[in-house]
Protein backbone atom coordinates (compact mmCIF):
# COMPACT_ATOMS: atom_id res chain seq x y z
CA UNK A 1 0.00 0.00 0.00
CA UNK A 2 1.56 3.02 -1.09
CA UNK A 3 1.53 6.62 1.06
CA UNK A 4 -1.72 7.98 -0.79
CA UNK A 5 -3.39 4.54 0.14
CA UNK A 6 -2.52 4.51 3.65
CA UNK A 7 -3.72 8.23 3.97
CA UNK A 8 -6.96 7.27 2.40
CA UNK A 9 -7.46 4.08 4.63
CA UNK A 10 -6.31 6.66 7.81
CA UNK A 11 -9.53 8.54 6.93
CA UNK A 12 -11.92 5.65 7.93
CA UNK A 13 -12.75 4.91 11.75
CA UNK A 14 -14.01 1.39 11.68
CA UNK A 15 -16.37 0.06 14.86
CA UNK A 16 -14.78 -3.45 14.66
CA UNK A 17 -12.59 -5.93 12.68
CA UNK A 18 -15.73 -7.25 11.11
CA UNK A 19 -17.08 -3.92 9.68
CA UNK A 20 -13.53 -3.44 8.35
CA UNK A 21 -13.64 -6.14 7.11
CA UNK A 22 -17.05 -5.86 5.20
CA UNK A 23 -16.18 -2.28 3.92
CA UNK A 24 -13.20 -3.70 2.43
CA UNK A 25 -15.13 -6.49 0.65
CA UNK A 26 -17.49 -3.48 -1.01
CA UNK A 27 -14.22 -1.63 -2.21
CA UNK A 28 -12.59 -4.79 -4.10
CA UNK A 29 -16.00 -5.17 -5.94
CA UNK A 30 -16.49 -2.02 -7.01
CA UNK A 31 -12.61 -1.78 -7.97
CA UNK A 32 -13.32 -4.84 -9.97
CA UNK A 33 -16.24 -3.09 -11.66
CA UNK A 34 -15.45 -2.53 -15.51
CA UNK A 35 -18.09 -0.23 -16.24
CA UNK A 36 -17.10 2.27 -13.00
CA UNK A 37 -16.14 6.06 -14.05
CA UNK A 38 -14.75 7.85 -10.91
CA UNK A 39 -18.17 9.73 -10.71
CA UNK A 40 -19.74 6.00 -10.54
CA UNK A 41 -17.08 4.69 -8.25
CA UNK A 42 -18.08 7.23 -6.11
CA UNK A 43 -21.64 7.35 -5.59
CA UNK A 44 -21.26 3.59 -5.47
CA UNK A 45 -18.82 3.36 -2.58
CA UNK A 46 -21.04 6.21 -0.60
CA UNK A 47 -24.04 3.85 -0.82
CA UNK A 48 -22.41 0.92 0.15
CA UNK A 49 -20.31 2.42 2.68
CA UNK A 50 -23.27 3.58 4.20
CA UNK A 51 -25.18 0.32 4.25
CA UNK A 52 -22.13 -0.62 6.50
CA UNK A 53 -22.19 2.13 9.14
CA UNK A 54 -19.27 4.23 7.73
CA UNK A 55 -19.84 7.65 7.68
CA UNK A 56 -20.42 9.66 4.89
CA UNK A 57 -17.37 12.75 5.59
CA UNK A 58 -15.28 9.67 6.44
CA UNK A 59 -15.75 8.20 2.88
CA UNK A 60 -15.62 12.11 1.51
CA UNK A 61 -11.81 11.77 3.32
CA UNK A 62 -11.28 8.81 1.81
CA UNK A 63 -12.09 9.74 -1.81
CA UNK A 64 -10.13 12.95 -1.17
CA UNK A 65 -7.13 11.26 -0.82
CA UNK A 66 -7.93 9.20 -3.62
CA UNK A 67 -8.95 11.71 -5.92
CA UNK A 68 -4.59 12.71 -5.67
CA UNK A 69 -3.49 9.31 -7.27
CA UNK A 70 -2.99 9.71 -11.34
CA UNK A 71 -3.71 6.13 -10.94
CA UNK A 72 -7.01 5.95 -8.60
CA UNK A 73 -8.01 1.82 -9.56
CA UNK A 74 -3.94 1.26 -9.09
CA UNK A 75 -4.17 2.96 -5.40
CA UNK A 76 -7.67 0.95 -4.52
CA UNK A 77 -5.33 -2.84 -5.82
CA UNK A 78 -2.73 -1.58 -3.07
CA UNK A 79 -5.38 -0.81 -0.31
CA UNK A 80 -7.73 -4.49 -1.01
CA UNK A 81 -4.32 -6.20 -1.11
CA UNK A 82 -3.55 -5.54 2.23
CA UNK A 83 -6.64 -6.29 4.37
CA UNK A 84 -4.83 -6.84 7.84
CA UNK A 85 -3.84 -2.88 7.13
CA UNK A 86 -6.81 -2.48 6.72
CA UNK A 87 -8.88 -4.45 9.38
CA UNK A 88 -6.32 -3.31 12.39
CA UNK A 89 -7.97 -0.21 11.96
CA UNK A 90 -10.61 -1.18 13.81
CA UNK A 91 -8.33 -2.40 16.76
CA UNK A 92 -5.27 -0.07 17.35
CA UNK A 93 -3.74 0.70 20.84
CA UNK A 94 -5.26 4.25 21.63
CA UNK A 95 -3.13 4.62 25.00
CA UNK A 96 -0.04 3.76 22.94
CA UNK A 97 -1.41 6.20 19.93
CA UNK A 98 -2.07 9.16 22.63
CA UNK A 99 1.58 8.42 23.82
CA UNK A 100 2.87 9.09 20.38
CA UNK A 101 1.05 11.94 19.12
CA UNK A 102 2.14 13.21 23.03
CA UNK A 103 5.92 13.15 22.30
CA UNK A 104 6.27 13.65 18.54
CA UNK A 105 3.09 15.72 17.30
CA UNK A 106 5.08 19.02 19.22
CA UNK A 107 7.92 18.39 16.59
CA UNK A 108 6.32 20.44 14.16
CA UNK A 109 7.03 24.28 14.97
CA UNK A 110 4.00 25.40 13.06
CA UNK A 111 5.77 27.12 9.87
CA UNK A 112 3.65 25.94 6.47
CA UNK A 113 7.61 25.60 4.90
CA UNK A 114 8.16 22.83 7.46
CA UNK A 115 4.90 20.86 7.11
CA UNK A 116 5.85 18.45 4.73
CA UNK A 117 9.44 17.22 5.97
CA UNK A 118 7.27 16.91 9.34
CA UNK A 119 4.54 15.15 7.74
CA UNK A 120 6.89 12.56 5.94
CA UNK A 121 8.53 11.71 9.18
CA UNK A 122 5.95 11.70 11.62
CA UNK A 123 3.84 9.30 9.23
CA UNK A 124 7.21 7.13 9.18
CA UNK A 125 7.51 7.35 12.84
CA UNK A 126 3.51 6.37 13.02
CA UNK A 127 4.16 3.10 10.88
CA UNK A 128 7.14 1.68 12.92
CA UNK A 129 5.52 2.43 16.05
CA UNK A 130 2.38 0.78 14.71
CA UNK A 131 -0.08 3.97 15.02
CA UNK A 132 -0.18 4.63 11.16
CA UNK A 133 -3.57 4.10 11.28
CA UNK A 134 -4.80 7.02 13.67
CA UNK A 135 -2.02 8.87 12.74
CA UNK A 136 -3.10 9.10 8.98
CA UNK A 137 -6.76 10.12 10.45
CA UNK A 138 -4.50 12.84 12.65
CA UNK A 139 -2.71 13.98 9.50
CA UNK A 140 -5.86 13.92 7.29
CA UNK A 141 -7.68 16.01 9.42
CA UNK A 142 -4.75 18.42 9.86
CA UNK A 143 -4.51 18.91 6.59
CA UNK A 144 -8.31 19.44 5.67
CA UNK A 145 -8.44 22.12 8.35
CA UNK A 146 -8.45 26.09 7.82
CA UNK A 147 -5.26 26.15 10.29
CA UNK A 148 -2.84 23.23 10.94
CA UNK A 149 -2.16 25.04 14.23
CA UNK A 150 -5.48 25.38 15.64
CA UNK A 151 -5.98 21.90 14.25
CA UNK A 152 -3.79 20.17 16.02
CA UNK A 153 -4.40 22.27 19.44
CA UNK A 154 -7.63 20.31 19.24
CA UNK A 155 -5.77 16.83 19.87
CA UNK A 156 -3.53 18.49 22.92
CA UNK A 157 -0.66 19.39 20.34
CA UNK A 158 0.83 22.77 20.98
CA UNK A 159 3.06 24.32 18.35
CA UNK A 160 4.39 27.72 18.14
CA UNK A 161 1.50 29.58 18.10
CA UNK A 162 3.12 32.40 16.63
CA UNK A 163 3.56 30.49 13.97
CA UNK A 164 1.12 31.97 11.88
CA UNK A 165 1.85 35.37 12.96
CA UNK A 166 5.70 35.80 11.06
CA UNK A 167 5.95 39.50 12.25
CA UNK A 168 4.54 39.31 15.71
CA UNK A 169 7.53 36.68 16.09
CA UNK A 170 10.10 38.72 14.72
CA UNK A 171 9.26 41.37 16.91
CA UNK A 172 9.66 38.95 20.21
CA UNK A 173 13.41 39.77 18.98
CA UNK A 174 13.70 43.00 20.03
CA UNK A 175 13.93 44.41 23.63
CA UNK A 176 10.60 45.83 25.12
CA UNK A 177 11.62 49.32 24.64
CA UNK A 178 10.79 52.38 22.60
CA UNK A 179 14.41 51.63 20.78
CA UNK A 180 13.78 48.10 20.63
CA UNK A 181 10.36 49.39 18.52
CA UNK A 182 12.49 51.66 16.72
CA UNK A 183 15.08 48.98 15.65
CA UNK A 184 12.22 47.06 14.70
CA UNK A 185 10.51 48.82 12.79
CA UNK A 186 13.81 50.12 10.70
CA UNK A 187 15.11 46.44 10.38
CA UNK A 188 11.49 45.68 8.70
CA UNK A 189 10.66 48.85 6.59
CA UNK A 190 14.13 50.27 5.95
CA UNK A 191 12.88 53.65 7.13
CA UNK A 192 13.65 55.13 10.52
CA UNK A 193 10.77 56.63 12.45
CA UNK A 194 12.79 58.96 14.53
CA UNK A 195 14.21 60.56 11.22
Amino acid sequence: MDDIGRAAIGSITFADHDQATRWLGELAEINTSPDNDWDAFCADLYDRSRAVGVRGDEVEYFLGHLATADEKTTVVDGVCAEPDAVTVAAAYDEAAWAGFLAENGIRWDGFEDTWEPFREWFAYEARENRVDIPAGQFLAYVEQAQSKVYAMAEYGVTVNPLAEFPLLERLLNYPETLDGMRQFLVDETGVDPGE
